[in-house]
């Protein structure tokens, strides 16, 4: 069994496109009306401003460049293009365009970059020929590919450009985290055809995973002496609870030693699984869904015009509601191969219709039997377009001495609330630890992370710039983990809020208690607090935003913080 996996957090293939809010990020020359080209010349250019250009004919530059869209009524002209030029690009491997921007990578972030494509009507690639679209990151004078999606010339034309996306969910302890983002759009085969690139664009969302109970389907534990597949799985539910034909089997020669089972799921008609999850649709947000998706070798769909769903639904009580998916086919899936794909949600608004209504998750066959489909790795990400700016959100200031103790009893640009104000010993920050050692935070947001001790009375607060706006929704994510030596006690408690203060005082509007009950200390999880818009009548409209971390417990214990995000989006008209 193969993975066609490119980074730990990427989604890519296959993708529904979807009214979302985001936040664009800044592409040069992105539709290539730079230089202009003079309409009454040649109508072509061998350079591009703003991109840097790879090509095998390093003289000539004949593989790289810019030309006018044809007048209207030509064969080949392009009627969706931006603007009135596009780029051309040899199909030679070799060959490609680069542009280095200015945004960095930033963890808690979902980045989509997407590339309007066509074939020259002359000259197309061959059949076999690729292109691939893909981020990078700069690290001093090298790029480094983290990312990427191969797509062949079927089903392109000289006359319609088809729009490709990919997705990056970066994380902490990616490489690419507070390195400059770099994109990509290169050639993969052999001379003499030319790919058409028109409408570069790069989104950004800031992002908070949703939990999904057995998402990799490791549960139960099938034991290989015994069978090579169990069926049932838990915590998820039959859609076909009279005849179901789905469960967990073992499949060799995975490269994630700790993920050994995938879901089987015979492929007829309302077979399937779902599972209502601990969230609900909430205004102002997006839902990135995906997965890894196969056909099993040995029994695969026995017609490959199959297909099969993963969706979205919400959960109304009385009833599932569809509200989205991603319809895969069988046709072109390499059989014992498991290929990523990915659903984006339009975003919520106050008056959807599944606002407020839990999530839940469908996998569901489409076909007429025959064959089995694979399911593996699923992952729902919950998006919004901005994000308040936090100071020292990941507490890297100050700056702690790497050969000193590892520890300082102050974290900058926070009000600390510390039971000992004296020695300081529960608020403060630390080095996280070398790879290797048992407390190392894999998954930890730069060098650092603060601590907190679980005594009530302790805590880390914030007064932002921002100021509450009308219409306005805001979410406030922390990354959370507890200590090797000193973890809090069962009944020890960790509350995020969110506050105002006028001349009265200091008033919490919403507040999360969270438990220790899942948590480690080798990698944080994401402790989420929403706050519903903002109304004309709130007291807190135009109030600076507060933003509170706080122990409720008994002393002896630590809480471990990192990456603290306020993400916001506008639901309703100011």
């Amino acid at each position: 069994m193969h993975r066609s996996r490119i980074f730990g957090a990427v989604f890519v293939l296959l993708v529904i496109q979807s009214l979302c809010i985001s936040l664009q990020v800044p592409v040069s020359n992105a539709s290539f009306e730079d230089p202009p080209i003079d309409p009454n010349g040649f109508g072509v250019i061998p350079y591009l401003g703003g991109w840097i250009e790879l090509d095998c004919d390093a003289v000539g530059s004949t593989n790289t460049g810019a030309f006018l869209n044809t007048p209207e009524g030509s064969p080949d002209r392009l009627v969706n293009a931006d603007g009135l030029q596009l780029a051309f690009l040899g199909s030679q491997q070799g060959n490609g365009l680069l542009q280095v921007l200015e945004a960095g990578f930033q963890s808690g972030c979902v980045y989509r970059l997407t590339v309007g494509l066509g074939i020259s009507w002359r000259f197309p690639p061959a059949s076999e020929d690729r292109l691939s679209i893909g981020f990078y990151y700069q690290d001093e004078a090298d790029l480094h590919l983290i990312a990427s999606r191969a797509i062949g010339p079927q089903g392109l034309s000289s006359h319609t450009l088809v729009y490709f996306d990919l997705y990056l969910a970066a994380s902490g302890g990616d490489p690419a985290i507070g390195k400059r983002m770099a994109i990509g759009i290169v050639s993969e085969g052999q001379p003499g055809g030319f790919w058409v690139i028109d409408d570069v664009r790069v989104e950004r969302w800031f992002a908070v995973g949703l939990p999904i109970q057995n998402p990799s389907f490791e549960l139960p534990v099938v034991d290989p002496a015994v069978s090579s597949r169990l069926a049932y799985v838990d915590a998820w539910n039959h859609l076909d609870p009279l005849d179901p034909d789905v469960g967990v089997m073992v499949l060799d020669h995975l490269p994630d030693p700790s993920d050994r089972q995938v879901c089987y799921l015979a492929d007829r008609p309302g077979n399937g699984l779902w599972q209502a999850m601990d969230a609900t649709f909430f205004p102002g947000c997006s839902y990135l869904l995906g997965g890894l998706v196969g056909v099993w070798g040995q029994h695969g769909p026995s017609q490959m015009d199959m297909a099969m769903e993963l969706g979205l639904c919400a959960d109304q009580g009385q009833g599932r509601l569809d509200v989205g998916s991603i319809r895969v086919h069988a046709k072109g899936l390499v059989p014992d191969t498991l290929t990523e794909c990915v659903s984006l949600l339009a975003t919520v608004t106050e008056d959807t219709a599944w606002a407020g209504h839990g999530i839940g998750i469908t996998i569901r066959a489409l076909g007429n039997g025959g064959g089995y489909w694979l399911v593996d790795q699923l992952r729902l990400l919950e998006l919004m377009p901005q994000c308040v700016p936090v100071a020292n959100g990941s507490f890297e200031e100050p700056a702690i001495d790497p050969c000193g103790f590892g520890v300082v009893p102050y974290v900058g640009n926070w009000t600390e609330l510390d039971c000992d104000p004296i020695g300081s010993t529960n608020t403060g920050a630390f080095l996280n630890t070398l790879e290797g050692s048992p407390d190392r935070l894999a998954n930890a947001d730069g060098l650092q992370l603060a601590f907190l001790g679980s005594q009530q009375g302790n805590g880390l607060e914030q007064v932002l710039h921002a100021r509450y706006e009308l219409g306005c929704v805001y979410r406030l994510r922390v990354g959370v983990g507890i200590s090797w030596r000193f973890p809090p006690s069962q009944q020890d408690r960790l509350d995020l809020a969110l506050f105002y203060q006028d001349g009265t005082g200091r008033h919490d509007i919403a507040v999360r208690s969270i438990g220790p009950a899942g948590l480690t200390s080798t990698r944080l999880q994401e402790a989420v607090l929403y706050l519903p818009a903002v109304k004309q009548s709130d007291p807190w409209l135009d109030k600076p935003i507060g933003i509170a971390i706080r122990a409720n417990g008994q002393a002896g214990g630590f809480w471990v913080l990192d990456d603290v995000q306020l993400g916001l989006s506008q639901v309703t008209d100011r």
